[in-house]
């Protein structure tokens, strides 16, 4: 069985291994739900970042626009 606290673990360690390689491919689980949970948390991790960037002081109406596009997307 699986705890949520080793999830949250799972998720502290896959966002340390994406910032320092950000390639989303870069996942060590093996067992079939750790994936499905890694999936899951890397497209929260892509999101959060995108949504960063609409929070940048001084961001035009286009880079708006442009940061909403891709959080669509991403959803």
């Amino acid at each position: 069985m699986i705890s949520g606290s080793g999830i949250t673990t799972l998720h502290d360690r896959l966002v340390t291994r994406w910032h320092a390689d950000d390639r989303p491919d870069a996942n060590p689980e093996t067992d079939a739900f750790l994936i499905l949970v890694a999936r899951q948390h890397r497209a929260n991790f892509e999101l959060w970042h995108i949504e960063d960037e609409a929070r940048r002081p001084g961001a035009t109406d286009a880079q708006l626009a442009d940061v909403k596009r891709r959080i669509d997307a991403t959803n």
